[in-house]
């Protein structure tokens, strides 16, 4: 994976690209990756249900000068609300709350030492949550009309809430179990 990414960035810059532009790139990637593939799997169960299929909107194509700045910052633009937007953002907060609860629940049961284990794992997390970085600052920290609207904030944070609650609840129960069983011993 490191060689990979290694040379894929010796690449880029080889071409003439910044290290920023080929990290953008990476982080591309992965969003077309995510939203196309799930956006045809919801489209193909609609199909088969025989629910109408959903219409693609195009997000806006106008520029204005505000717009122009931030692409020249290399600001990631949002602005309207869009499918592809709601799934990228729920698989964000996602990958954020899974990184969040993942490692400080190996730090509760196994300490610091724990991270020695899953050590790979928990740098992945953190690799994926950095890529997601511009979707946090569209959602939680920008205010300008590139942001995430806060119709998107509200729908993924629908989906990705239940997850965690259902996450936590079934830690605390083989917490219990775990206490109980070793009681009876």
């Amino acid at each position: 994976m490191v060689a990979a990414y290694s040379c894929s960035l010796a690449e880029s810059l080889q071409c003439g690209d910044s290290a920023v532009e080929w990290w953008n790139a990476q982080r591309m990637l992965l969003i077309r990756r995510i939203t196309s593939y799930l956006l045809a799997t919801i489209d193909t169960f609609r199909r088969i249900l025989g629910i109408s299929e959903s219409g693609f909107n195009l997000t806006v194509k106008v520029t204005d000068l505000q717009a122009l700045e931030r692409y020249k910052k290399g600001m990631m633009e949002f602005g309207s609300f869009s499918a592809m937007f709601v799934i990228l953002t729920t698989v964000a907060l996602l990958n954020l709350a899974c990184m969040v609860l993942g490692i400080s629940r190996l730090l509760l049961q196994e300490g610091p030492g724990g991270l020695e284990t899953l050590f790979l794992q928990a740098v992945l997390c953190v690799l994926i949550v950095a890529i997601n970085s511009p979707v946090y600052e569209a959602l939680f920290l920008r205010r300008d009309k590139g942001s995430l609207p806060a119709s998107v904030a509200r729908v993924s944070i629908c989906f990705v809430l239940p997850l965690c609650i259902l996450s936590i609840c079934k830690w605390y129960y083989v917490q219990y179990v775990q206490c109980y069983i070793s009681g009876r011993n």
